[in-house]
C-alpha cells in the first residue's frame, strides 16, 4: 500500500472545491480454470484502503454489485417500471411499491435457485399464496393440487 493518495475531480467536486482522495485496490485471480487466464483489475474507490484488510472488504463490497444489477434488473423486467408514465409525485409513490416488490421477487429467486423445495408458506403470506393458488387453478382450468406449494411452484404458477 503506497501512501501517495492521487485525487480526482468529478461533478461533484464542481461544487464542493474539495479534492476526493483516491484509493486503488488491486485483484489478481490466484486460481483461474485450466486454460483460462487470469484476471486481473483494479478497483477505484474513495473509502480508505490502508490495509489488506480493508482492500478485501472493497472487494466483497464490489462483488454486491451484481445483487444491486439483479435488483435493478428485476425492478425493471419483473416490476415493468419503465413501462409506468406518471408525474414524479405519482412515479415515487409508484417506486415505492414498486421497490419493495422487487426485493421480496429477488428473495424469492434466490430461494428458487437454493431451495426449491422449500414450503411456500414459509416465505409468503396466506393472502399471497392464496392468490398464487387461485392463479394456478385458473391456468390450469380450475384444476390444482391442494393448497401446498413449494417455492418451485411459485415460479410454474406466476409465468
Amino acid at each position: 500500500m503506497g501512501s501517495a493518495h492521487p485525487t480526482v475531480s468529478s461533478v461533484a467536486t464542481r461544487f464542493v472545491k474539495t479534492p476526493v482522495k483516491v484509493y486503488a485496490v488491486y485483484a489478481h485471480d490466484v486460481d483461474a480454470p485450466d486454460g483460462e487466464d487470469p484476471v486481473s483489475w483494479m478497483l477505484l474507490t474513495s473509502e480508505a484502503v490502508d490495509s489488506s484488510e480493508q482492500a478485501k472488504t472493497i472487494l466483497r463490497w464490489y462483488t454486491y454489485r451484481w445483487r444491486v444489477e439483479d435488483y435493478h434488473q428485476v425492478l425493471k423486467s419483473g416490476c415493468q417500471a419503465e413501462r409506468y408514465r406518471l408525474a414524479a409525485g405519482g412515479m415515487k409513490t409508484l417506486l415505492g411499491f414498486l421497490t419493495v416488490i422487487a426485493v421480496d421477487l429477488l428473495c424469492l429467486t434466490y430461494l428458487h435457485r437454493t431451495q426449491p423445495e422449500l414450503p411456500a408458506e414459509q416465505v409468503l403470506s396466506e393472502v399471497q399464496l392464496a392468490v398464487l393458488i387461485a392463479k394456478a387453478r385458473s391456468l390450469n382450468g380450475g384444476v390444482g393440487g391442494g393448497d401446498y406449494c413449494p417455492i418451485r411452484g411459485i415460479f410454474r404458477t406466476s409465468a
